[in-house]
């Protein structure tokens, strides 16, 4: 029992990797981890949309219906 705990071991190790072994598109897990980080970083301090400057629609008053305003009297 042992014995197969000695070899299994190393090959356990072996399989678990490192933060600076390459990844994807060329960068190290520990760099992606660190770029992630930094998007989110971004994107929480976003400034909101200035909404004081944006124009607002004006809608159109619809024209005057005389059989309503018969009503209303």
């Amino acid at each position: 029992m042992a014995k197969r705990l000695m070899i299994l071991l190393p090959v356990a190790l072996a399989a678990c990797g490192s933060l600076n072994d390459p990844g994807d598109g060329g960068v190290t897990r520990r760099e992606a981890e660190e770029l992630n980080e930094a998007a989110a970083a971004l994107d929480r301090n976003a400034a909101a949309p200035n909404v004081a400057n944006t124009a607002i629609p004006v809608v159109p008053k619809p024209p005057a219906d005389p059989e309503l305003d018969k009503e209303a009297d």
